[in-house]
């Protein structure tokens, strides 16, 4: 077990505002297929209710991947969950960014909810890098962050800026969006890959 301030050793606090400004578009080889029918595999049982998260994120159900969440104990340490050993995939994936990954979570936000604006903060999160993967989404749902509004596809690879507000709100009746949501460290080959990304917004 790897306490997470071991981890953090090294790492300052990041100019997100600079370095990312709102969401950068990155390159990255997914297997829309699997990380789609991996997901789609999980129990309903497996998702928790909102009673594990905080504030304005209330409203999402997460699966926690790596690491626990903030209302449960403060000094667990950042490593795989269980429920990895089930999701092949989805563990690869989150091994194929070029960089140390911190907290994972798969997050739901139901049908015609929203994450209201707001701003991450805490120790890991002003050390790291955002990535957000779209695994079940449409036309409907906005991200908004910086004053800019996106509408991410499935299988797309997103960088945030959650140092900035931000919201997400889920416009469709029907459909749950679910996202992959990882924060990594703040290694050389993933800042090379985030300064030639896409800065796109709608």
């Amino acid at each position: 077990m790897v306490n997470k301030d071991k981890i953090l050793e090294g790492y300052e606090r990041l100019n997100k505002h600079e370095l990312i400004d709102a969401c950068v578009l990155i390159e990255h080889d997914i297997d829309v297929d699997r990380m789609v029918s991996e997901v789609a595999g999980i129990p309903k049982k497996a998702w928790p209710g909102p009673a594990n998260r905080l504030g304005v994120h209330s409203n999402a159900q997460a699966i926690f991947l790596r690491g626990y969440a903030p209302l449960q104990r403060l000094r667990q340490p950042i490593e795989d969950r269980g429920i990895l050993d089930t999701l092949p995939y989805i563990r690869s994936l989150i091994r194929s960014i070029s960089s140390k990954p911190m907290r994972c979570v798969l997050a739901k936000l139901r049908a015609g909810q929203r994450i209201p604006v707001h701003v991450d903060i805490g120790k890991i999160i002003v050390r790291t890098i955002r990535i957000h993967i779209p695994v079940v989404t449409s036309g409907q749902v906005v991200m908004q962050c910086n004053n800019r509004r996106y509408n991410m596809k499935v299988g797309e690879m997103w960088v945030i800026n959650n140092g900035a507000e931000h919201a997400v709100y889920n416009n469709d009746p029907v459909v749950d969006r679910i996202h992959m949501i990882c924060d990594y460290l703040p290694e050389p080959g993933l800042l090379e890959r985030l300064a030639i990304g896409r800065r796109l917004a709608f």
